[in-house]
């Protein structure tokens, strides 16, 4: 049973069918900050940066993000009402993090690589949240532009 249903798990994924990711927005025109606490309809994008997706169903908003991001450029993200969970990947996977953000900002990471901080704006260090406050920003401080990966799920 349990391989049956994989398989049409499987079959599902590939066949387009499953969700589809949003197509990869337009690159960076300059801009070193973004941001995302004031997202448009589904599959918008801010008009100024097209640098994000919003999706929204029964309640849960996932956001994704993927734009070159330039050294002390940040990402501002939605303010969290409930809770969210997120991950975030940066570069050739240089970087990466799993991160929990509760009602007040405050960023608990749950698995991550050796230069991701939080709750601190540390140089060297790509920073979920740069202090406790909320809507959480997230700042790139290791030394160059990155591209930046971000999926949120928050309420």
């Amino acid at each position: 049973m349990k391989r049956l249903f994989l398989a049409v798990f499987i079959a599902l994924l590939f066949s387009g069918k499953a969700l589809a990711f949003p197509p990869t927005p337009p690159a960076s025109s300059g801009g070193s900050s973004v941001d995302l606490s004031e997202p448009g309809p589904i599959g918008a994008t801010t008009p100024s940066t097209g640098a994000f997706t919003a999706v929204t169903q029964n309640g849960l908003t996932q956001y994704f993000y993927g734009q070159s991001l330039a050294d002390d450029g940040t990402v501002t993200l939605p303010t969290i009402t409930v809770g969210a969970y997120g991950n975030v990947a940066i570069g050739n996977d240089e970087e990466r993090a799993s991160f929990a953000i509760d009602t007040s900002g405050n960023v608990n990471l749950m698995s991550y690589s050796d230069n991701i901080t939080a709750n601190a704006d540390t140089d060297g260090k790509f920073c979920i949240g740069t202090s406790v406050a909320n809507p959480v920003v997230v700042k790139n401080r290791l030394g160059s532009e990155k591209t930046v990966m971000i999926t949120i799920w928050y309420k």
